[in-house]
């Protein structure tokens, strides 16, 4: 604690006070300095959905980021059939991707029981 506060041994409660205080400052000030910047900044959308654009407009820089590479790995599946069996639902999923310049195909299936919430 002493070295991250940048005290000493000897040093008081005052002296431990006005460092975290000063701390405190700073990172406050920090904090605002990036939300000025993400104000400035508006990360293009690369898909165009609908929901890309609201989650454009809701989201500081870093959390879109995030976003976007959930979306951009869900835009390549594309749901082939769904089928009711009893309580559960299969759906058959389809994933084209560029691999070393060549397309890819996968097939998923996914089991989903709707009672239990579980696949």
């Amino acid at each position: 604690m002493h070295a991250f506060y940048g005290l000493h041994c000897k040093s008081g409660l005052v002296q431990f006070v006005h460092e975290y205080d000063n701390m405190l400052e700073n990172k406050e000030q920090k904090e605002l300095k990036d939300d000025a910047s993400d104000s400035k900044v508006v990360i293009p959308c690369v898909l165009s959905t609908t929901i890309e654009r609201q989650f454009q407009r809701k989201y500081i820089s870093n959390m879109f980021r995030d976003v976007q590479l959930e979306l951009r790995k869900k835009a390549d599946c594309v749901v082939r059939s769904t089928k009711h069996q009893g309580d559960s639902i299969y759906v058959k999923v389809d994933e084209q991707k560029i691999v070393w310049k060549k397309t890819v195909y996968r097939t998923f299936t996914v089991n989903f029981d709707p009672l239990s919430h579980k696949s």
